[in-house]
């Protein structure tokens, strides 16, 4: 059975979602705020996480930067906080997808599905990828997908969040071909284009290009190929 973690300090939301999601077959726990969501989180991996940004006095991006030490869980935040801005800033942070209330259940049902189908195929895929070609050397960066992580020119473990890396790795098996936006969302949050989502591909790639770019304002490694998304046009090679 799938378990989401839900944080949220209102009790009454928190009813709300778990009847919702525990009606659908999954396994539920609610936190109200940072310390109690970091205990749950320790005590038992969740599949996925739904983080309000509002906790109170606590900020619930702290806590999704918490997450990003944890890849195989799902993030969505859903707040009242519907402004582009945000959207954009909890996805900078390392969240997969993010939900406006006032929500439709049934989306929400979906999209905590696409996330932990998502997660299984990546999981699934690990065998093959280490049999084919384990290692991908990104202009002195290594990709390693069996270990899922990536190692800079200096030899420093740089932590990237699952999306991170499901989008780098996409970008380099496809070095010197663009990838459009909308393969791109399709690939972070399961779903293409849809409204309110239209920039979400472009901050993903805005946090890459703070971790691995020298200078992210004029990038050389994943740049920009207007009207179509982006493209590796830095050498890549594999093994």
């Amino acid at each position: 059975m799938n378990r989401i973690l839900i944080v949220d300090d209102d009790l009454l939301h928190c009813r709300l979602l778990r009847n919702t999601l525990k009606d659908e077959g999954f396994e539920i726990e609610c936190t109200h705020d940072l310390a109690s969501s970091s205990r749950a989180l320790n005590r038992q991996r969740p599949d996925v996480a739904i983080v309000d940004l509002v906790l109170g006095s606590d900020n619930g991006l702290d806590f999704v930067r918490e997450l990003q030490s944890h890849p195989e869980t799902g993030i969505i935040i859903l707040s009242g906080r519907g402004a582009t801005i945000n959207r954009i800033v909890g996805l900078e942070v390392g969240a997969d997808d993010y939900m406006a209330k006032p929500f439709d259940p049934l989306e929400l049902v979906a999209r905590v599905r696409s996330n932990i189908r998502r997660l299984t195929r990546l999981g699934a895929s690990k065998a093959d990828l280490s049999r084919q070609s384990p290692m991908i050397h990104i202009e002195g960066w290594r990709l390693d997908t069996t270990r899922r992580n990536l190692t800079s020119p200096t030899g420093d473990d740089v932590p990237l969040t699952t999306t991170e890396f499901d989008l780098l790795s996409l970008l380099s098996e496809n070095a010197g071909s663009p990838i459009s936006r909308d393969r791109l969302l399709q690939v972070a949050t399961g779903h293409g284009n849809r409204s309110g989502y239209e920039r979400g591909a472009d901050a993903h790639i805005v946090n890459l290009r703070k971790k691995i770019e020298l200078d992210p304002a004029t990038p050389q490694i994943i740049k920009t190929v207007h009207g179509v998304g982006y493209v590796i046009a830095a050498s890549v090679e594999f093994g």
